[in-house]
């Protein structure tokens, strides 16, 4: 257990730490429970139940690269990733496996291509672009 600073609250947390992940942080579900936080899509906002406190989320513009929806969309659409016959260089075994895990099996190939065929990094990055806030 850690405490991490939101605003001027600190929370305690747990934090399991992940080699080679795209994104610095991710809240999970059990602290964001503990926590009572509430989403607040209409007003951009993660509101901490617990203490009232609330803070904006960043804008597409603020994020780092790696969790730009938009860009990844473009790029997606503009790499022909679409296309599953062209998969030549990939694991049809890390295909399987990932798609298995409830992901398309086109943004899987796309993020496999994205990443050099490292199934570590395109599964962080499948679990990011589907974290929405």
């Amino acid at each position: 257990m850690v405490q991490m600073q939101i605003e001027g609250d600190f929370l305690a947390s747990s934090f399991s730490v992940l080699e080679e992940q795209p994104m610095d942080m991710l809240l999970g579900l059990d602290m964001l429970k503990r926590h009572q936080c509430n989403i607040d899509l209409q007003r951009n906002v993660l509101r901490i139940g617990t203490t009232g406190t609330e803070t904006h989320f960043l804008s597409e513009s603020e994020l780092p690269e790696c969790a730009r929806l938009t860009d990844r969309i473009d790029e997606f659409l503009n790499d022909g990733a679409g296309s599953s016959n062209e998969i030549s260089g990939l694991s049809e075994i890390d295909i399987t496996e990932i798609v298995s895990m409830g992901y398309e099996r086109n943004d899987v190939i796309a993020e496999l291509r994205k990443h050099n065929g490292n199934k570590r990094l395109a599964i962080a990055a499948l679990i990011a672009k589907s974290i929405k806030f």
